[in-house]
């Protein structure tokens, strides 16, 4: 899976992910943690991101056809 991270300045950061969880805030909604696994055949690593700096949290994963 791959998660795309969109900055509130423009700048899109792209990296390769397992699982991935996020927690907001009971009180107002903002995102307070986000959780993930690296993979191992990975190619682009997240190491951190700064949550004031986010605008947007993109998952895409590759469907495949299990029909061939």
């Amino acid at each position: 899976m791959q998660v795309k991270i969109t900055l509130k300045s423009g700048a899109t950061v792209y990296a390769d992910i397992g699982d991935f969880t996020t927690s907001r805030s009971p009180l107002d909604n903002h995102l307070v943690k986000i959780n993930w696994t690296t993979p191992d055949d990975w190619k682009d690593k997240l190491v951190t991101v700064n949550f004031d700096e986010i605008a947007a949290i993109v998952l895409s994963r590759e469907v495949t056809d299990d029909n061939s």
